[in-house]
């Protein structure tokens, strides 16, 4: 991945979490002001709530992107399609493709990135349950609640250290499949 695409991402999560929306905090309280407050009583001034989601989103894009990227540079596209993931029901997401290329076909090593890797599937299923089911879980889906990530009533409820996790294993990932291909190649 690039060195830019990681800075910039990061300073995005930096400039939306690590200030205090003070600015977007007193247009809601200025806002108010005019209205009946009692029907606002319980409002979260929490914007993250908003941005987490598409900030999921972006990063599970920009994997995909340099997923691709990679497969162009070091192996055949059309190849890369019709590989078929051995014992996979169904059709397998792409970073879930890409691994069992890598470590099948390709015959690499990547058992010290498995963490990493642990999380970009999170993320791409994260990212579809945004996007195809408001945020909701299906059924069989299984996701680790955890400190990073919570699940309420089905509702997927990721922090912002998911999304600073997710970027960070993107990058590793990503980085050692650049690493191993080379020296292959």
């Amino acid at each position: 991945m690039k060195s830019c695409d990681i800075e910039d991402n990061q300073s995005i999560l930096r400039s939306l979490f690590e200030e205090d929306f003070y600015s977007a905090k007193r247009f809601c309280e200025y806002s108010l002001k005019f209205k009946d407050t009692s029907s606002f009583q319980g409002c979260s001034t929490d914007f993250q709530r908003f941005i987490i989601p598409s900030l999921i989103i972006n990063n599970a894009c920009l994997s995909e992107f340099y997923i691709n990227q990679i497969i162009k540079k070091f192996w055949s596209p059309t190849k890369f399609q019709n590989y078929k993931v051995p014992d996979k029901k169904g059709r397998p997401s792409l970073v879930e493709k890409f691994h069992s290329c890598m470590s099948n076909e390709k015959a690499l090593d990547l058992d010290d990135v498995a963490d990493a890797y642990y999380f970009l599937e999170q993320l791409n299923l994260v990212r579809n349950r945004f996007v195809h089911n408001g945020g909701h879980l299906k059924a069989g889906d299984e996701i680790i609640s955890n400190n990073i990530i919570k699940v309420q009533l089905g509702l997927i409820l990721p922090t912002k250290e998911f999304v600073s996790q997710t970027l960070s294993s993107a990058e590793i990932y990503l980085s050692k499949c650049i690493e191993r291909l080379s020296s292959v190649k």
